[in-house]
């Protein structure tokens, strides 16, 4: 992969890759909609088609590099995880107390199935692909938090889709705290230089809100609830990104 290249390339490619990506994700869907396949199953081949497809784009297209092997120490990698390993142990102990209540093995193994794939496409287009590409192609300096907003805001954005089957203060919601979500997924990435981490977060997080609530979100709560997580999420990021650690961030992604 002739990554100087990727480098070269304007900012909209990005964009651009980011509606593709979207586009597939919805014909996809539909597609398997029509074909009268269960919600199920309709989802573990949209997830695997698209990520197929993710890698297709970036392989031949995009040419970012996606961080999977950090020379970072495991002591320190845990040091600048540790506020998102917290969040970790306390969904997996949420998760514990629906198994208690009632919700099958095989509903969360299946919903398990589901959010890890979905964790590793999400992840790997908006933290590995474009928070990447945003920062190789922005620059240095300044642009490490650039490109933190823009990918994160491009990762909220994306939850607008939801709104053809749920409502409207619920999606609000979803976009508040998928914006905070993805400020910190961004900074535990650059800071531990591995996206094995914020897959780790994504995939327990997404298994313990399938578990309960299915692949429908239901319900109704007020649109102003996803600013909290979005003040928590952002005040771990703006101290993962302080400006002593940028020029590191630099430095390790060769921008």
């Amino acid at each position: 992969m002739d990554l100087n290249r990727g480098k070269q390339q304007p900012v909209y490619y990005l964009v651009v890759a980011w509606i593709v990506a979207l586009a597939v994700m919805n014909s996809v869907g539909t597609l398997f909609e029509r074909l009268r396949f269960s919600i199920t199953i309709s989802a573990l081949l949209e997830e695997v088609t698209v990520l197929l497809a993710l890698w297709l784009l970036n392989h031949y297209w995009l040419k970012v590099h996606i961080q999977w092997r950090t020379d970072l120490p495991f002591s320190a990698q845990l040091r600048v995880n540790a506020f998102s390993l917290f969040l970790v142990v306390f969904l997996l102990a949420a998760l514990e107390t629906q198994l208690a209540h009632g919700k099958s093995v095989k509903h969360v193994l299946v919903m398990a199935v589901v959010a890890l794939l979905v964790a590793i496409f999400e992840e790997s287009l908006f933290r590995g692909i474009l928070l990447v590409g945003f920062l190789q192609r922005l620059g240095r300096g300044n642009s490490v938090w650039l490109a933190v907003l823009l990918s994160s805001t491009l990762f909220a954005v994306s939850h607008l889709i939801n709104l053809s089957h749920q409502s409207v203060s619920l999606t609000i919601s979803q976009v508040l705290m998928a914006f905070g979500f993805g400020l910190l997924q961004s900074a535990t990435y650059l800071r531990s230089g591995s996206l094995i981490w914020p897959i780790l977060l994504h995939f327990t997080f997404d298994t313990q809100v399938l578990a309960r609530s299915g692949l429908i979100s239901k319900g109704n709560i007020p649109a102003w609830s996803g600013l909290i997580p979005l003040v928590i999420y952002g005040t771990v990021a703006l101290i993962l990104l302080r400006r002593s650690k940028r020029a590191e961030v630099v430095e390790r992604f060769r921008i």
